[in-house]
């Protein structure tokens, strides 16, 4: 069988995703999705097949690391138990933040996009994943059941906003990659 991404990085969503998407591809020795940061194989596309969801990750096979940034898979059930079931040694990180914070950053997220018009109440109703997506626990406590506790990892947006190098090195001590800062285009952006 091919090679599966070792690990999944999967939000939620407005949770620092887009910068751990950053940093690993500045890193230079992660194998990452080469055209897109979500393939949304787990949750939205698993018929298509692994060899589907493989080819987003391109050709260099050389980075000691293979790993995906996906934060829809956190609050999808079927995600986490296809990742057990196709990669069964993979490592799952969730980032976390004020769940409050975190869903009215998504209601915001998705009205700049048109996905969401209206006031917060209205959608929330009509997208039930803005609230969701912020009820950590459970969903952390699905994770450890399909995928077991110690393959499970929980990182915090404040620690970001407060030492992006020691955010940066907790990945890297998560995913077993030598400590690498973050450029300096990284360290400013929280």
């Amino acid at each position: 069988m091919e090679r599966l991404p070792g690990v999944f990085f999967v939000g939620p969503e407005r949770t620092g995703t887009t910068w751990i998407h950053r940093y690993l591809a500045l890193r230079g020795d992660v194998r990452l999705p080469a055209v897109t940061k979500e393939t949304f194989f787990f949750d939205r596309q698993f018929e298509r097949g692994v060899a589907w969801y493989l080819s987003h990750f391109g050709n260099d096979i050389d980075q000691p690391l293979m790993a995906e940034v996906a934060p829809t898979y956190f609050h999808c059930a079927e995600a986490g138990e296809r990742i057990a079931k196709t990669a069964p040694q993979a490592h799952v990180v969730c980032t976390l933040r004020d769940p409050v914070k975190r869903s009215y950053s998504a209601y915001q997220h998705m009205r700049a996009y048109g996905a969401a018009s209206g006031p917060l109440r209205q959608a929330v109703r009509e997208h039930p994943q803005i609230l969701d997506a912020s009820r950590y626990a459970g969903h952390v406590a699905r994770l450890r059941e399909q995928l077991g506790e110690a393959r499970v990892h929980l990182l915090l947006l404040d620690d970001l906003a407060q030492d992006s190098e020691a955010f940066a090195q907790s990945i890297c001590t998560i995913v077993g990659l030598s400590p690498k800062s973050p450029p300096a285009e990284l360290r400013e952006e929280r």
